[in-house]
């Protein structure tokens, strides 16, 4: 009896997960909008000079705010860099989005299954084939920095497909290193974040230090719940089993 529910509930967990994984993150089945999303980022002058000091893992931040900003998008990719990246200053910069807005949105451009969007190396690409008049002023690869656990929960929460406003400020980043050093540990860094809309290439990612994240419309709900109910449930069952066979 019990080989034969075990055997139905790998199959059962096993092709959620195989369906979830490839439905969790998908932005091309979105359809309802947030009107906030069909506008384009709020950027204006910051109030004050106070910079932002914090350290993180053996490094000492300081952070100059150049601009207030505010941006309402659709997310169209995620990277989480603590996981796939080698560097310890990656702690500064957990997430990486890439997003989209304005006719971008309005034209359900994001449903062309020619677009494509890749992360890697803290670039967004974007490529597309045939004739798609994609505007490469509504999309932005933005480097989400934070030094509070309230806003890296919402971080984490994100997940492709999701319509959000993230507030906060345009930042540059002095930063050095007061632990021991190791193989990619540099000394001193220095990012500075784009302050248009309209420039490309290296430099022109938007460094926001986020204060505050409110999911306008969320995605994929059932597929991003089902998914990691499978996956405990596949981790669970293998640890059973594998405690029967010691037994």
């Amino acid at each position: 009896m019990f080989s034969q529910v075990n055997k139905w509930l790998y199959i059962s967990f096993g092709l959620i997960f195989c369906l979830t994984f490839f439905t969790k993150n998908n932005y091309h089945g979105v359809n309802r909008i947030a009107p906030d999303v069909l506008h384009a980022p709020v950027q204006e002058k910051i109030k004050g000079n106070e910079h932002i000091d914090f350290e993180i893992k053996g490094y000492s931040y300081d952070l100059t705010p150049v601009f207030e900003y505010e941006i309402n998008a659709l997310v169209v990719s995620k990277l989480n860099y603590k996981l796939f990246g080698i560097y310890r200053s990656d702690s500064i910069f957990p997430v990486d989005l890439c997003m989209i807005w304005g006719d971008n949105v309005l034209q359900k451009l994001y449903k062309n299954w020619t677009l494509r969007f890749s992360q890697d190396c803290r670039w967004c690409e974007v490529e597309w084939w045939g004739n798609l008049d994609f505007k490469l002023n509504e999309y932005s690869n933005c480097h989400l920095v934070t030094n509070k656990k309230s806003i890296l929960k919402k971080i984490n929460r994100i997940v492709v497909g999701d319509q959000l406003r993230i507030k906060g400020k345009l930042v540059n980043i002095e930063g050095a290193l007061v632990g021991k050093p190791d193989r990619y540990t540099p000394r001193q860094l220095s990012w500075k974040s784009s302050v248009s809309r309209t420039d490309s290439g290296a430099g022109a990612c938007e460094i926001i230090y986020v204060e505050d994240i409110v999911f306008l419309r969320k995605a994929n709900q059932i597929s991003y719940y089902l998914f990691h109910l499978s996956l405990y449930g596949l981790l669970i069952l293998t640890a059973v089993n594998i405690v029967r066979f010691f037994v």
